[in-house]
């Protein structure tokens, strides 16, 4: 049984969990609802192998339980220690030339993988390989879950606040227009200037819809990330991670000069993007 376990386990619980504790900021639902789904489906994928596994003649069963075991901790190595750094993805094309050597190495260790399980199963035999087998795979699901703990640990407070459904973003008010008084619209996300000049260039019609907006070419931003981005063009404070990102939004949306000169002067506030990248302090 635990053999069967394994595979689903690094899929469907180590996987989404690891991930969604790497960057419980980026995701609007909270991690219970990641335990709750891929729960449901690790415990009907373990519940299919474990039949299939019972259902196969015994003398194919150890075979087919090290082939589960060998794809299991192929993905876990590959996904934890050997993935690649593609840069922010946006767009443009990826030279695959120089992840050549990364390439290589996973295939290198995919082999020395396929040694150890045919290794394990040479050496050790039927009865005894199926025991060493059942034996790393709970040690390394045992790492897993320890490491997951680790990281709730460190990040509880971040992963506690997703807790909170009370929060919501609307599109409350978003195209309302005063006929009397301005309104001003700030897109402050972080796109390349090159590719709107290349817009602008290219496309008469593209200047025509937004000829009342301003396009600021000499805008700089920290990050090619959304949620680092919003809160230091608004208030030009670089998050030098001295501090949780929580608390780094919090600071700057409170403290920010240009906040506070739009409510000085009776302007009506409202900020519009994903609940990723507005902190519940706004």
């Amino acid at each position: 049984m635990i053999e069967s376990a394994f595979l689903p386990f690094v899929i469907f619980v180590f996987a989404p969990i690891d991930n969604y504790l790497l960057a419980p900021n980026d995701y609007t639902f909270s991690l219970v609802n990641i335990i709750v789904c891929f729960g449901a489906l690790f415990f009907i994928a373990w519940m299919i192998l474990a039949a299939f596994l019972f259902l196969l003649p015994e003398s194919k069963r150890g075979y087919i339980a090290a082939f589960l075991f060998f794809i299991g901790i192929a993905l876990y190595i590959q996904g934890n220690f050997l993935n690649n750094n593609y840069g922010i993805l946006d767009g443009r094309t990826i030279d695959w030339s120089i992840y050549a050597t990364r390439g290589i190495i996973s295939i290198f260790s995919v082999v020395i993988c396929i040694v150890a399980v045919v290794a394990i199963v040479i050496i050790f035999r039927k009865k005894d390989f199926e025991k060493i087998i059942a034996v790393i795979c709970c040690i390394l699901m045992g790492t897993q879950l320890f490491t997951c703990a680790t990281q709730l640990v460190i990040k509880r407070s971040i992963v506690t606040s997703n807790l909170d459904t009370a929060f919501f973003i609307s599109q409350k008010g978003m195209l309302e227009l005063s006929s009397d008084n301005n309104t001003i619209v700030f897109v402050v996300d972080c796109l390349d200037t090159r590719d709107i000049q290349n817009f602008i260039d290219t496309d008469d019609s593209f200047i025509h819809k937004f000829e009342d907006f301003t396009f600021f070419s000499d805008c700089v931003s920290v990050s090619g990330y959304t949620y680092i981005s919003i809160p230091f063009i608004l208030a030009g404070q670089i998050y030098l991670n001295e501090q949780s990102i929580s608390e780094y939004d919090a600071e700057i949306y409170q403290n920010s000069l240009l906040m506070e000169t739009l409510r000085n002067n009776g302007y009506d506030i409202g900020l519009y993007s994903s609940c990723s990248c507005i902190p519940r302090c706004v």
